[in-house]
């Protein structure tokens, strides 16, 4: 009494099997859908990615962290010189607005 139904395979489709595809078919191709499997995927290349650089970086990660922050604060300080003492050699001006 353990298996009362048996499992039967069929060569064929079954007509519930049919019907059960156009109601996939159906509900997958709604707007809302769409964008849920779209980010699925993108979330699972996400995650091949960072396991594939995970698998690179694994046991330097203490360089590249020194190497990211070396360059964020270099590009800090340059935000800050050209701020202060501007960067453009040749400033853009407009000949609609500029004054003659």
């Amino acid at each position: 009494m353990s298996s009362s139904i048996s499992t039967v395979k069929t060569k064929g489709k079954s007509m519930l099997r049919d019907v059960i595809d156009d109601i996939n078919k159906v509900y997958e191709s709604g707007i809302r859908m769409k964008t849920y499997l779209l980010l699925k995927k993108l979330a699972r290349w996400l995650l091949v990615v960072l396991t594939t650089i995970g698998g690179f970086v694994g046991s330097s990660w203490k360089f590249v962290a020194f190497i990211f922050s070396f360059v964020t604060v270099f590009m800090l300080t340059m935000q800050a010189y050209c701020d202060v003492y501007g960067c453009d050699k040749n400033p853009i001006t407009l000949s609609l607005f500029a004054s003659s």
